[in-house]
């Protein structure tokens, strides 16, 4: 009871006075939810950290309904996690009731060192291989780039282009704090239900965000593949892509767009990057965290040929920008290879022409490493 009125009282606070104080994220542009609004949204994506203050508003019937089955939820839930509490929630529906692509999907839990409960669904090509493996492996490299934890500081993980959040999640899982991004409304829903399933500890700070980092604020459509929502193409603000608006093996959205400088507010140890041809117009909308040198380490997918489909004329831009903020590119053609801006539109060429080699010579895309210089 003692947790009902905690969130009771939380509804008529300011929140910048209390920072432990959980609040509700669904969209932080243009709307940020918060404890205020907790019955906007359906139960299965309740869930978030502290984030900017929203308007006070008194509570009416079916907001105190909303916040008292939250409440029983959330005093259900208390104590440490442990394995069985995660087990006890495998195959429960999440995401319900949110789109053609979250039909039937459940909560799966992950066979990584640190389990985490994460929502899949049942025809996407992510889902499938995480249920198939325990895991994405794609994420397999990030725990050891964020390097040593500080006293007193948890280190930060920033996700652009978070699909379900299963590099999200692991990290949150090894207690970083997390700042998600993932524009797609349909898989947004799976990746805030995957976190509302998790108890994690109380000082992973958790801030989801429903638009794409862009070079502004303002909205935009997004491809997505039907089959793979991972692959989802934009040109952002009143740009268009090569993917045809009625090709039948992709939906259209309408999405919002934001800039990293204006939601990273302090130093990022890790940001990965996967926005299937948008890194480009990321990075140009992140100048303050680049040029301060805020951003410690990038982890980010390049493919020319996706960039190419978003609407950039030159991939090598890309490595152009982050080379001139003072970071090295690594990555090519091994993991501690350094890549000399000489030889940046040679790497582009040779991504351009691998996919007409057979596959055991191709390079179709690259994840490549930017540090900054010593």
């Amino acid at each position: 009871m003692a947790w009902l009125l905690t969130l009771v009282s939380a509804l008529n606070v300011d929140h910048d006075a209390s920072p432990a104080r959980p609040v509700v994220s669904r969209r932080l542009y243009p709307r940020t939810f918060s404890w205020q609004r907790l019955t906007d949204i359906p139960w299965p994506i309740r869930h978030g950290h502290r984030m900017a203050p929203a308007a006070a508003a008194a509570p009416g019937p079916g907001k105190l309904l909303g916040l008292f089955l939250l409440a029983q939820r959330i005093v259900s839930g208390l104590g440490e996690p442990t394995a069985h509490d995660l087990q006890a929630k495998m195959n429960m529906p999440c995401a319900v009731s949110s789109g053609e692509m979250n039909v039937g999907a459940t909560i799966f839990i992950t066979k990584t060192e640190q389990p985490f409960a994460i929502c899949l669904r049942r025809n996407q090509l992510v889902d499938r291989m995480v249920r198939k493996v325990g895991r994405w492996t794609d994420c397999d490299e990030l725990p050891g780039l964020m390097g040593l934890s500080r006293p007193g500081r948890r280190l930060l993980f920033v996700d652009v282009g978070a699909n379900i959040g299963a590099c999200s999640l692991l990290m949150a899982a090894n207690g970083h704090r997390v700042i998600s991004f993932e524009p797609v409304p349909q898989t947004f829903r799976a990746l805030a239900s995957g976190f509302a399933a998790n108890n994690f500890d109380p000082g992973v700070t958790i801030t989801l965000v429903n638009a794409a980092a862009s070079t502004e604020r303002g909205v935009a459509e997004i491809r997505t593949a039907k089959k793979n929502a991972g692959h989802s193409i934009t040109g952002g603000v009143n740009k268009s892509t090569t993917v045809a608006k009625n090709d039948p093996a992709f939906f259209t959205f309408a999405i919002e767009t934001t800039t990293l400088d204006s939601i990273v507010h302090e130093p990022v140890d890790l940001m990965k990057i996967d926005t299937q041809g948008h890194e480009l117009k990321a990075l140009r909308g992140a100048h303050r965290l680049l040029s301060t040198k805020m951003v410690r380490t990038i982890y980010f997918e390049f493919d020319p040929l996706l960039m190419l489909a978003g609407g950039e004329e030159d991939p090598a831009a890309l490595l152009r920008l982050l080379d001139s903020y003072g970071y090295r590119i690594e990555g090519y053609p091994n993991k501690t290879s350094v890549v000399q801006p000489s030889a940046f539109d040679a790497l582009v060429a040779r991504t351009k022409q691998g996919w007409l080699l057979p596959n055991k010579y191709r390079v179709k895309w690259l994840d490549l490493i930017a540090r900054v210089r010593s």
